[in-house]
């Protein structure tokens, strides 16, 4: 029926209800049967049905279990599969793996996604929610293990992904941005992160939190588990671009405690690097962090006792924030201390060489 028929009442609930009584009456096993060697056109109608099926999330366990999962798979990747049908079962893996637990599948059911996930976000023809399910999927798959993070990387995921990082929907942007993240610590991610180029978007990205900030915050996350690397070659990049002045905006300016504490992280991780300690006291790094914390330590207690005392609670919102930021604090302090200690200790020693008392370098 038309969508503004007056007569049309078929809700979203009536829908799901007549979803799963096809799903109880083994409907999905007929249509999977019904997908083996079939016409372009019976593939079509089956990949649709099931995308449309996948969208009552309640029965996406039993897709998988009654094989959809596996037939979408291989309408994907079948030679013979029209555009049509690879989009709409590609939709459809899509949108079962973003809630279903990947640690529940097979290591064949997880790994064979890949691919057809990332033909759906390559797909430009496709809706701009096919494209975030997608991303959001491969995000949940990435998690899983190293192996799930090579896969991706050896079909060019990081390229496909990086793509929707500047695409026009921020929804997309935002999942292509955390499922970035999540390829961390993988090879591919870190050789990707040391292009200058692609170091300076990430840095816009993380700045860019009064005006999107979920994407700021993974972006932050990105940086400072970079920063934790034992990549050489990464910290150099990330010394030398201004991702520590991005970790200083976001302690310093903020005001947000998931960007505080990613950026106080990402100090920390740096704080224990001998060659970062000179620009980390040219950046003000400590004066931001006593700062910040000053701000989100609040006197508890009435009485002038309690005050003298200097009794204090940290929200609980800030709990986490407070715990990375008194840790950046204490290893800087001691990192400055030892710097200041080798410098001292390196200073020329001047020593009586002549009779007349005079000195020598």
């Amino acid at each position: 029926k038309p969508a503004d028929d007056a007569d049309d009442d078929d809700t979203p609930e009536r829908v799901g209800r007549r979803v799963q009584k096809i799903v109880w009456s083994d409907g999905i096993r007929a249509l999977v049967r019904l997908s083996d060697g079939a016409s372009d056109k019976t593939s079509e109608q089956v990949a649709l049905a099931l995308r449309q099926m996948s969208e009552v999330q309640e029965v996406r366990g039993s897709l998988v279990q009654q094989g959809a999962l596996r037939a979408c798979i291989d309408i994907q990747s079948s030679d013979k599969s029209s555009t049509k049908s690879i989009r709409e079962a590609g939709w459809c893996i899509a949108k079962i793996l973003v809630t279903t637990d990947p640690h529940a599948l097979t290591d064949s059911q997880l790994m064979s996604s890949i691919a057809p996930l990332l033909k759906l976000c390559n797909e430009h023809k496709a809706e701009d929610l096919a494209h975030f399910e997608g991303l959001m999927a491969l995000t949940n798959v990435a998690s899983v293990k190293a192996e799930t993070k090579s896969r991706i990387a050896s079909l060019k995921g990081i390229r496909t992904i990086e793509y929707l990082q500047f695409d026009d929907n921020h929804m997309v942007r935002r999942a292509a941005t955390e499922c970035l993240t999540n390829m961390l610590p993988h090879e591919s991610m870190l050789t990707h992160l040391k292009n200058p180029e692609k170091l300076k978007l990430w840095c816009a990205l993380a700045e860019d939190y009064e005006a999107d900030l979920h994407t700021a915050r993974a972006a932050a996350g990105t940086l400072a588990m970079a920063s934790g690397t034992d990549d050489e070659e990464l910290v150099d990049a990330l010394l030398e671009g201004k991702t520590l002045e991005v970790f200083v905006d976001l302690i310093g300016s903020s005001s947000n405690p998931e960007l505080v504490h990613r950026g106080a992280c990402g100090v920390l991780n740096l704080a224990l690097v001998t060659k970062a300690v000179g620009k980390l006291k040219s950046a003000k790094v400590l004066e931001a962090l006593e700062s910040v914390k000053s701000k989100y330590t609040k006197k508890t207690g009435s009485s002038k006792k309690n005050r003298k005392k200097g009794s204090t609670k940290v929200p609980e919102e800030w709990l986490g924030a407070s715990s990375a930021v008194d840790d950046a604090l204490e290893t800087l302090k001691q990192a400055f201390s030892e710097d200041a200690t080798d410098a001292l200790d390196s200073t020329p020693v001047l020593e009586p060489i002549a009779a007349d008392g005079s000195y020598e370098m």
